[in-house]
């Protein structure tokens, strides 16, 4: 009886290779035959009044922009059978994914669903997404009070201000944030890079295991940047506070930079750089060369390396 049921699972398995195979090959081996005419387009009006967002989705690349025609308007990409619900529940525009799929319609699922998010007025309170692929870009135009992203897998590019705080958490991807004004920003982020460039805020932490760090025109009340594995490259960041940079495994290397305190502290990698004005420093490191300069006046800068030069010098 086992060795009839072995036979006919195997045969099974056989035949549905053999009309896998066979329907690929009749289309060039193109993978989207597999999901065309499952997607359906659509657009939703909002009438209703709100103040936040939140939108829960999969597999959406997620996309805020400022509406042309004065009116919310949600534009859905989706399959047919994972809908999303689109509606205003106190103050609060929700976008909701609603996965009908059995759970067998769920092992090849490729492609990717979009959500397109137009909205009419300059300022808006909290907009919250939860993602776990898909990338999310808010255009320059839009201003929210609090922006938080929380997703697995997928690009940030933001460009949107906050009157509070930007939250970005992220398993594999990158973050690429410009442009922006905002109170404090917390990026998190397992496994990619980011690019922070004309950046106003109090706050700026980073926390990053792998990849590299570009932060270019910047000005803070404090920096504090962590890292495990990447290089770190600042250009015109300067802080009214202390700048912490920590990181086991890569380069740290900053032009025309400043603060009133620094702290950088490397296992392996050089720390090269310029800053604005003189400091007290304190250095030492294992292997590697040593030249700073011999001014006893500002703030206290301590690096320290393992492995590493460290070349520090003064600019005007």
């Amino acid at each position: 009886m086992k060795n009839t049921l072995f036979i006919i699972g195997a045969s099974l398995i056989i035949l549905g290779g053999i009309i896998f195979v066979g329907f690929m090959a009749y289309n060039n081996w193109n993978f989207s035959k597999l999901w065309e005419n499952k997607y359906q387009d659509k657009t939703e009006e909002i009438t209703v009044d709100f103040s936040d967002i939140l939108v829960t989705t999969d597999t959406s690349d997620i996309t805020f922009v400022k509406s042309e025609n004065g009116k919310t308007e949600i534009f859905l990409r989706e399959k047919k059978n994972k809908p999303h619900n689109v509606k205003v529940e106190n103050g609060t525009l929700k976008i909701e994914l609603c996965d009908e799929r059995a759970w067998y319609e769920k092992i090849f699922d490729f492609g990717s669903a979009k959500i397109k998010i137009s909205l009419p007025n300059d300022i808006y309170q909290n907009l919250n997404v939860k993602s776990s692929t898909g990338d999310v870009a808010l255009s320059k135009e839009l201003t929210f009070n609090d922006i938080s992203i929380i997703g697995k897998t997928g690009d940030v590019n933001l460009s949107s201000s906050a009157l509070g705080k930007i939250t970005i958490n992220l398993s594999t991807g990158d973050i690429d944030v410009k442009n922006t004004t905002c109170e404090d920003v917390e990026l998190t982020l397992s496994t990619g890079d980011v690019e922070i460039s004309s950046l106003t805020a109090k706050n700026l932490n980073v926390s990053l295991s792998t990849g590299d760090v570009d932060i270019d025109n910047a000005f803070l009340e404090s920096l504090t940047l962590k890292t495990t594995t990447g290089d770190v490259e600042l250009e015109k960041v300067v802080a009214n506070g202390k700048i912490k940079i920590i990181t086991d495994t890569g380069d740290v290397d900053f032009s025309r930079c400043d603060g009133a305190e620094l702290e950088i502290e490397t296992d392996t990698g050089d720390v090269e750089g310029s800053l604005l004005s003189s400091k007290i420093f304190i250095v030492d490191t294992d292997t590697g060369r040593k030249r700073v300069p011999e001014t006893t006046s500002g703030g206290i800068a301590k690096i320290t390396t393992d492995t590493g030069d460290i070349i520090i010098n003064i600019v005007n």
